[in-house]
C-alpha cells in the first residue's frame, strides 16, 4: 500500500483490481476445520493488504473484531467463499435452536455457507 495525500480514482481502481485479483488467487480449502476457529487463524486466512486497509478505515490502523469481520465479508464476497466467521456463526445457531431455518435467513441476507 501506499500513502495517498488526494484521492485519485486511478488509484483506488488499482488498488481494488490488486485486492481482488489476490483474493481471488488465495487458496481455498472446502474443509470445514474447527481447529481454524481462532483469532490468529482467521486473521491469517485475510489478504494482508485488505486487512491493512480495512484496519485504517474502521480502526486507524488498530487489529480489531470489528475490521477483521468486515475483512472477511469483503473477502467472502470477492472469492464466493466461506470464511471461519459465517461458517462459526452457522454452526453455532444450528447446535443453539437445532433450525434450519436460521441458515436459510442469514443466506437470504447474503450470507453464504454451505452448511
Amino acid at each position: 500500500m501506499v500513502k495517498c495525500d488526494g484521492i485519485d480514482d486511478g488509484s483506488v481502481e488499482t488498488v481494488v483490481r490488486r485486492v481482488k485479483a489476490a483474493v481471488l488467487a488465495l487458496h481455498r480449502s472446502n474443509d470445514y476445520d474447527f481447529s481454524q476457529f481462532t483469532f490468529e487463524k482467521t486473521v491469517a486466512n485475510i489478504y494482508p493488504t485488505l486487512l491493512a486497509l480495512v484496519n485504517q478505515l474502521v480502526s486507524n490502523g488498530e487489529l480489531n473484531k470489528s475490521a477483521v469481520t468486515i475483512s472477511q465479508c469483503i473477502q467472502q464476497h470477492i472469492s464466493n467463499s466461506t470464511n471461519q466467521t459465517t461458517l462459526g456463526l452457522a454452526v453455532k445457531l444450528h447446535h443453539e435452536f437445532g433450525s434450519s431455518e436460521l441458515l436459510k435467513v442469514l443466506n437470504e441476507h447474503a450470507y453464504r455457507d454451505n452448511v
